[in-house]
């Protein structure tokens, strides 16, 4: 079963134009259903806020619940599926009530607390996987759901639960501040979080250690972190695949990582002796290299932090 059927299945009151927009996804990244379960009256707890000392805040609705799964045969970064799935859903009038990445969701506990069907349905990467919980606020009764994008060395996957017909009597909200967590994907809450952040969205030209011209959402966030705070210094950290020789590529990533430092200096302001440039080649990967998929995904540069007062 491909994307936008399945969609047209789970969400509610699809209009002509967003299913036009499913079939062009559909074009792009084929997927399977691996896993679907639905249960006409039952409750769901909706994580609303990153997991601390062992707790994920949530808020309890009740309505119809359904769980579906997918395999999605791409080698998307799972920060590109989920943007795609979160604009149809934005599309039908849902509004994100929060969003967050691996480690600044809380890592394993947060994953731990969400309902998800047993590989090889679903597989999660601790170090590679978004969440967005989201309300459609549509009267009495509402709309909720919930997405999880990881993926494997080989495909993406995707989980997603809908909760329809909530009646505003029976929704249990906790008492947590939604708006101040809606940015827990940015790179200052990711560094608060784990101590680091991969800044996915960098692109270089083939072959060249420069960075492509354009607006980088990432580099604006982690300059606007550090000018909020002053005591932080940061490391960029260049990695690459394992094709060449460990010498060739510790000297890829760090003139590429040095690249990114200039542009946070040159173009946003940073003050130099407050970033520093390293490479590690190969050594650090967060998939495996025997795949296209895997080999793309270890080609990053990640912001580390290194001291605080």
């Amino acid at each position: 079963m491909i994307l936008f059927r399945a969609f047209i299945a789970a969400v509610p009151a699809l209009t002509a134009g967003s299913a036009s927009g499913l079939e062009e996804l559909a074009s792009r990244w084929p997927m399977q259903e691996t896993y679907r379960k639905a249960v006409e009256s039952d409750s769901f707890s909706l994580p609303v806020g990153p997991s601390k000392d062992g707790t994920t805040p949530t808020m309890t609705v009740h309505g119809e619940v359904e769980h579906i799964a997918f395999r999605v045969d791409t080698g998307a970064a799972t920060l590109d599926v989920l943007s795609e799935i979160q604009s149809l859903l934005e599309v039908e009038g849902y509004k994100v009530l929060f969003r967050c990445h691996d480690r600044a969701c809380g890592g394993f506990d947060f994953r731990a607390d969400l309902e998800l069907p047993r590989a090889p349905a679903m597989y999660v990467d601790l170090q590679d996987f978004h969440f967005i919980a989201a309300e459609r606020l549509a009267g009495d009764p509402d709309d909720y759901a919930a997405v999880l994008v990881s993926r494997s060395a080989k495909a993406g996957y995707v989980q997603m639960t809908f909760v329809r017909g909530v009646a505003q009597g029976v929704r249990n909200r906790v008492p947590v501040a939604i708006e101040s967590i809606v940015d827990s994907d940015s790179i200052g809450s990711q560094l608060d979080a784990s101590g680091h952040a991969v800044l996915d969205t960098l692109e270089f030209a083939s072959g060249s250690t420069d960075l492509e011209p354009g607006e980088y959402p990432e580099l604006a966030d982690l300059a606007g972190y550090l000018a909020d705070n002053p005591s932080i210094r940061v490391l960029l950290v260049g990695h690459t695949d394992a094709n060449g020789s460990l010498e060739s590529n510790i000297d890829l990533s760090e003139r590429r990582a040095e690249s990114v430092l200039n542009r946070l200096v040159n173009a946003h302001g940073v003050d130099p002796e407050r970033v520093a440039a390293k490479g590690i080649g190969y050594l650090s990967p967060r998939a495996t290299n025997i795949s296209a998929e895997g080999r793309k995904l270890n080609r990053r540069v990640e912001a580390v932090l290194l001291t605080g007062n």
